[in-house]
């Protein structure tokens, strides 16, 4: 599943975040699509769109569900698939490029590809291939023979994570109308920078002031030397009466 830009302009087509399930499970197939807000448009459309490979079986919702981005949390969206053949489609196939892009090395590694009208930012179709090994990459993309239109423009627009750093498209590759291919196409992409690592958030200092030490010397008594005077006077006090009592006694067997 990707979240890709569906806005007309140079940005339709780019994949603004992806995942890919290995082994889902049991249908319906809950996902999370996590994306950086910083960039975003309000008021731009996007879209998500999704494929469930099964061996040699393929679901495909290629023109994607329109979401409410860049609201920070977008829940309960439902992508419906649709078998591949029962649809009416003809297919663009090329390969992605890239100059030293390899995900061999990681599991996560992907590539998405999407062909879209730039007039109008319609996503036509969608492919992603997970996990990748060294480019070239292969790709083939369904669309609908109805959704084309002979006087239109049609573009592919390639993303790859090579579970370092995330490639785009250098340019984006024309293609079907206007004498433009539909097989042999080269989606050309170019490696970002490697992500920098998150810093480490500084440990909170407590909020309560810890207690001083217990003064000596000439600091005072501190707490044990208050209970021994307080000891000290309780005693004094119960000698004093009991004085004061057998001096009364004494008196009055004089008399």
């Amino acid at each position: 599943m990707a979240l890709v830009d569906a806005s007309a302009g140079a940005n339709a087509g780019t994949v603004l975040a992806q995942t890919e399930q290995a082994s889902p499970g049991a249908k319906p197939v809950a996902f999370t699509l996590t994306y950086a807000r910083a960039g975003l448009v309000a008021g731009d459309h996007y879209r998500v769109v999704a494929e469930l490979i099964d061996g040699d079986l393929a679901w495909l919702n290629e023109t994607g569900v329109a979401v409410p981005v860049p609201d920070p949390a977008i829940a309960d969206v439902v992508i419906p698939l649709t078998f591949m053949p029962d649809l009416l489609k003809a297919q663009v196939s090329g390969i992605v490029m890239g100059d030293g892009l390899d995900g061999s090395a990681n599991a996560t590694s992907y590539t998405s590809v999407v062909l879209v009208n730039p007039g109008t930012g319609e996503i036509l179709g969608y492919d992603a291939v997970a996990p990748i090994g060294a480019a070239p990459i292969p790709f083939v993309i369904p669309y609908s023979l109805n959704d084309i239109d002979q006087a239109g423009d049609y573009l592919v627009n390639g993303t790859a994570w090579d579970g370092t750093r995330m490639w785009t498209s250098t340019q984006l590759s024309r293609v079907i109308t206007k004498g433009n291919p539909v097989i042999g196409v080269t989606v050309p992409l170019a490696a970002g920078p490697a992500p920098t690592p998150r810093p480490t958030s500084a440990p909170i200092a407590p909020s309560t002031v810890a207690p001083g030490p217990v003064q000596t010397g000439d600091g005072g008594i501190g707490f044990f030397g208050w209970i021994v005077v307080l000891i000290a006077i309780t005693a004094g006090t119960a000698l004093l009466s009991w004085s004061v009592m057998e001096l009364r006694d004494r008196g009055r067997k004089r008399r």
